[in-house]
């Protein structure tokens, strides 16, 4: 008797608690902001969030549609709101959504390489610390501004 419950035991655990890494990474709402066609600049939003059972970072990020893409934060210096690339990258603790969103942690294109449009998809490649590389497709999308100074 002990042994068909240990057995059983063993099943359910096999069966239910093999795979650590739960449900991976998903992306919600991945946008592009439109901009005029003159802006040489825009800036991506996503909500991550991390189901890896592990904590990763979010370390780089490239794409087609910029000669240069960076991770970005906002900051606060003498009463004036600005940007700048964030060093090491944007932690994505496990078990929680990390949001990418204006007037805070973004994804900046600079120097893009053609106008966009609205409800263009482009392909992004997100490079995560433990995940590695995750390719996401973006929609081009009018975005409200957050006031702030460069």
């Amino acid at each position: 008797m002990k042994l068909r419950i240990f057995i059983s035991l063993l099943i359910f655990l096999f069966t239910f608690c093999k795979d650590s890494k739960k449900g991976g990474l998903t992306f919600e709402n991945p946008s592009i902001r439109l901009v005029p066609e003159v802006s040489k600049t825009t800036a991506g939003f996503v909500k991550i969030q991390n189901q890896t059972g592990k904590n990763d970072r979010l370390i780089s990020a490239t794409s087609s549609i910029s000669e240069i893409v960076e991770l970005h934060e906002m900051y606060e210096e003498e009463g004036t709101m600005k940007m700048r690339p964030k060093e090491g990258g944007f932690i994505i603790p496990d078990g929680s959504i990390t949001e990418l969103k204006p007037g805070a942690e973004h994804i900046m294109f600079i120097n893009l390489k053609k106008p966009l449009t609205k409800g263009e998809k482009v392909k992004v490649d997100l490079v995560f610390q433990n995940e590695g590389l995750k390719q996401v497709e973006f929609e081009v999308k009018e975005i409200e501004e957050v006031p702030h100074n460069h």
